[in-house]
């Protein structure tokens, strides 16, 4: 190569389609996804029902998804009121809504005789 030489280098960027500059893949929100979630979803509360605190790692070790997909879903079934995080951060914890109540109601119960 002689000095002086210059080469171009072309990257070839494929974009979401959007004329905001953003260069990231766009989210597929198709069917399989959603279904994929529900599943997820299922597979959690199950757990959660054979489990009387879990947290997210737990979660991603059993789907075998990374922690912030685990996190995710796990704020999504908080906001649907099907769990309850309990703590902040790295100790946080979850507990299913259902298991809660139960034990609200018997502890009443034994409160009052």
């Amino acid at each position: 190569m002689k000095n002086g030489d210059k080469r171009a280098i072309s990257l070839d960027i494929k974009g979401n389609g959007s004329d905001s500059g953003d260069i990231r893949p766009a989210i597929n929100n198709n069917e399989n996804g959603d279904k994929n979630n529900d599943k997820n979803e299922q597979q959690i509360l199950v757990f959660a029902e054979m489990n009387l605190f879990f947290k997210s790692k737990d979660i991603a070790e059993l789907l075998g998804l990374q922690a912030s997909r685990a996190r995710y879903l796990l704020q999504e079934l908080v906001q649907e009121g099907k769990i309850k995080g309990i703590g902040n951060n790295k100790g946080r914890k979850y507990q299913l809504i259902k298991i809660i109540m139960i034990y609200s109601i018997h502890r009443r119960t034994y409160e009052r005789i």
